[in-house]
């Protein structure tokens, strides 16, 4: 019997979806994710895959699954630009294939419907990506 639980059906159940990334990232090979819900937090598994170079430039930014927002008012740091930076929603690894290693970065709050990868100096811009590339991400967050 153990200590765990059995959850009842539909909850904490893996559903698949396919998030919708920064208008500016090109190139994408993979790109797929799985999401949970237990109770109002979200746990978000994701990763793509690049087959050319990442993009133009712009932020790399992921949507939550349609329907669901980040409720601000039980995610802890509020959504000002300077504590929204402090955040820390999950984490992202880079792999890059001209470092030929894996790069660790923080998910941190965007919109309402989206969170970002940001570096210790600022956002993780899609320009970096290149063929080979890859992104795996884990985000844990507060919706409704």
């Amino acid at each position: 019997m153990g200590i765990y639980k059995k959850l009842p059906n539909g909850v904490g159940d893996s559903i698949n979806y396919e998030p919708v990334l920064s208008a500016t990232i090109t190139n994408v090979d993979v790109n797929s994710a799985y999401w949970e819900l237990f109770g109002s937090t979200m746990f978000i598994d994701g990763h793509c895959t690049f087959s050319g170079s990442g993009g133009a430039g712009g932020a790399f930014i992921i949507t939550l699954p349609v329907g669901y927002e980040i409720d601000t008012d039980k995610q802890s740091g509020g959504t000002s630009t300077a504590s929204k930076d402090s955040q820390f929603l999950g984490h992202a690894t880079w792999f890059s294939t001209a470092a030929g290693q894996w790069v660790f970065y923080r998910i941190i709050y965007n919109t309402t419907t989206t969170v970002k990868v940001h570096t210790t100096t600022g956002v993780f811009l899609d320009s970096s990506l290149i063929s080979g590339d890859g992104m795996k991400y884990l985000i844990k967050v507060k919706v409704k």
